[in-house]
């Protein structure tokens, strides 16, 4: 539907023109305030990018943190 007709069937219903007014009102805020809530493709995927980047930097670290305490572990066997 369209606010044309919803305006119609509010008439229709006896509403007159400062109650249309007020729920129209009263709609749009509730839409805009849904509106900042919803996640949208664009910002999910920046998400899931800068997650796989932390990931990515997390799995990097430990394994040469891994690959220090082994080196460190044969150099200390060795000697």
């Amino acid at each position: 539907m369209h606010t044309i007709d919803y305006i119609k069937q509010l008439k229709d219903a006896k509403f007159n023109d400062e109650q249309i007014t007020a729920i129209a009102t009263i709609v749009t805020d509730i839409e805009e305030k849904q509106k900042n809530h919803l996640v949208t493709n664009e910002k999910l995927d920046k998400t899931i990018a800068e997650l796989k980047f932390e990931l990515i930097k997390w799995i990097a670290g430990t394994g040469f943190a891994t690959i220090l305490a082994i080196a460190g572990l044969l150099k200390y066997m060795v000697h």
